[in-house]
C-alpha cells in the first residue's frame, strides 16, 4: 500500500507548499512509501479540491497496488497504517470516521483508501463525473460533498467498503497524544470561507474549520532555525 497525496498553493501563498515538504519529511523518519505531486493552480481552491477523484485514478493505474490518500497538510506521527494494509483484498474502498458517527455523512476526507480493482476505477470515474458536473453548474461544493452523495450509488453497484471507526487517525489540531497516527491540517483561505458559506456552516463554525495551521511555527522555525 502507497501513501498519495497532491499540493496547489492559491495565488499569493505557500501553505501546502510548506507542508508537503514536511509530509515527505516525515514520511522518509517513518520509512513510508509515499508519491506527492505538486498540481498546478487552477486559480480558485475549490477546483483545486475537486481535482482529487482524477488524481487518485492517475495514480492508482501508475502504482498498481492499494494506495492510501492523506491530506498534505496533515502531520504523520506514527507508521501505524496495518488497519488498512491488513484488509481482506475484497475491500475496494474505506474511509475514516469518529466514534459517534453513525452514517455514511460521518465519514472524513482523508484518510481515504483504495484498493486496484476496476470497480475502485469505476467508482472513481463516477466521482469525477460529479465533480466536474459541479464545476460545470458553479454548484459551491468540495470533493468531500460530492463523495457524501455516492453512498446509494456504492450501494447499488455493489461496491465492498468499509467505515473505519478509530479517532487515531482524525484528531484535530493540537489535540495528538501518544496514541495519534494522523494529525489533521485546518487550512484557512477566503476562497475556502466563502464555500462553506454558501453550503449553509455557520460563522462560529467556519471559525473554527478555517483557524490556520497550528503547525505553521514549527514549519517557519525549521527555516530559519529559532527555537
Amino acid at each position: 500500500m502507497r501513501i498519495v497525496s497532491f499540493y496547489s498553493d492559491p495565488e499569493g501563498t505557500t501553505y501546502y507548499s510548506k507542508h508537503a515538504r514536511r509530509f515527505r519529511e516525515d514520511a522518509d523518519i517513518l520509512k513510508l512509501p509515499v508519491t506527492v505531486k505538486k498540481m498546478e493552480n487552477q486559480g480558485d481552491y475549490r477546483k483545486n479540491c475537486l481535482r482529487k477523484p482524477d488524481f487518485l485514478k492517475t495514480i492508482l493505474k501508475q502504482v498498481n497496488e492499494p494506495i492510501l490518500w492523506i491530506d498534505i497538510d496533515s502531520k504523520i506521527h506514527k507508521n501505524d497504517f496495518s488497519v488498512f494494509e491488513n484488509f481482506e483484498s475484497s475491500v475496494e474502498f474505506a474511509a475514516v470516521a469518529p466514534p459517534q458517527a453513525a452514517a455514511w455523512w460521518g465519514i472524513r476526507a482523508s484518510p481515504l483508501y483504495l484498493n486496484n480493482t476496476n470497480n475502485t476505477i469505476h467508482f472513481l470515474d463516477e466521482w469525477i463525473r460529479r465533480c466536474r458536473e459541479a464545476l460545470d453548474t458553479g454548484k459551491q461544493v468540495f470533493d468531500h460533498e460530492v463523495l457524501f452523495t455516492m453512498e446509494k450509488w456504492i450501494k447499488v453497484q455493489n461496491m465492498s467498503y468499509k467505515i473505519v471507526i478509530d479517532p487515531r487517525y482524525i484528531t484535530w489540531p493540537g489535540e495528538s497524544s501518544e496514541d495519534t497516527i494522523i494529525e489533521i491540517g485546518m487550512s484557512d483561505n477566503e476562497q475556502k470561507r466563502e464555500t462553506l458559506k454558501h453550503l449553509g456552516v455557520p460563522d462560529w463554525k467556519i471559525d473554527w474549520q478555517c483557524r490556520g495551521d497550528t503547525f505553521e511555527d514549527e514549519v517557519i522555525n525549521a527555516e530559519t532555525g529559532n527555537p
